[in-house]
């Protein structure tokens, strides 16, 4: 059975567009590792009143 289409598998080879991509991505792994390692591990907010008069029922 012959195919539509013949698809060539063609390498090339690691270039510039390719570096700064990977650049990039790196760059962008750091600042989340950084911000989640410095981040709080517990977070502070107004107290809720859990009374049934404080509902708006």
């Amino acid at each position: 059975m012959k195919r539509a289409f013949c698809v060539q598998q063609t390498w090339r080879a690691f270039c510039w567009s390719d570096a700064e991509v990977l650049m990039f991505v790196i760059a962008l792994l750091y600042i989340g590792v950084r911000l989640a390692l410095n981040a709080p591990t517990r977070v502070s907010g107004p107290q809720i009143a859990l009374n049934p008069r404080y509902l708006p029922y």
